[in-house]
């Protein structure tokens, strides 16, 4: 690490940001090659929310080392907080490609996916998830949503039912339950679901029973 990064870094436990960000500039300009300086950089520009600059910054250290997995990931954060989809995709691929085995990677191209109203690729993306962490139930939560969005309602009601056995007062899971299962006509199901929410969140229970009514 370079004399320039390391007084930067001392500098940042002051928490003057935008000093910082100034004194990384520096250090790049000492080190233009610095792929630590450069993520360093996104990340002060991300937590600032100034993520086109962190944007830059990751495709900087892209640009120098194209398999740094950190700043693919991080990249297509920064583009899906600014609700640029389709480029986050790419930068999750990428990531992808580099290290298959990580499941977050994979959640977040489920959400870009599913921003996108492309669920069936989303729900690829989730079914990945719970291959290398079986126990995420937030993965199955979306899965059963990406299913339901595909018109795979029984499908759907399977994954949510997953989410209960990791989660049992798991009130999302419950009430989309119910929701798969008026899509399927089964009205029974989805008042048993209104009963137990009723006692789990009661205004979420409210929201259903406006469903079961229409």
């Amino acid at each position: 690490m370079s004399p320039a990064l390391l007084f930067a870094n001392a500098q940042n436990d002051n928490k003057d940001r935008d000093k910082y960000i100034e004194l990384l500039k520096q250090a790049i300009k000492k080190r233009p090659d610095s792929t630590e300086a450069y993520y360093r950089l996104g990340v002060a520009y991300d937590e600032a929310g100034r993520y086109e600059e962190a944007i830059e910054a990751y495709k900087n250290v892209i640009r120098i080392n194209p398999r740094d997995v950190y700043s693919n990931y991080n990249l297509g954060v920064a583009y899906g907080k600014l609700g640029m989809y389709k480029e986050a995709i790419e930068a999750y691929k990428n990531e992808i490609n580099i290290d298959p085995k990580g499941p977050d990677a994979y959640y977040n191209l489920g959400i870009a996916y599913g921003k996108l109203g492309m669920h069936k690729e989303a729900a690829e993306a989730y079914e990945h998830v719970i291959i290398i962490n079986p126990r995420d139930s937030d993965a199955f939560l979306n899965l059963g949503i990406a299913y339901g969005e595909s018109g795979m309602h029984a499908k759907a009601i399977e994954m949510f039912k997953k989410v209960l056995e990791l989660t049992p007062d798991a009130a999302g899971a419950h009430y989309n339950i119910a929701i798969s299962s008026l899509r399927l006509n089964d009205r029974e199901s989805a008042l048993k679901e209104y009963e137990i929410l009723k006692g789990l969140d009661p205004q979420i229970a409210g929201n259903l029973l406006t469903e079961i009514n229409n």
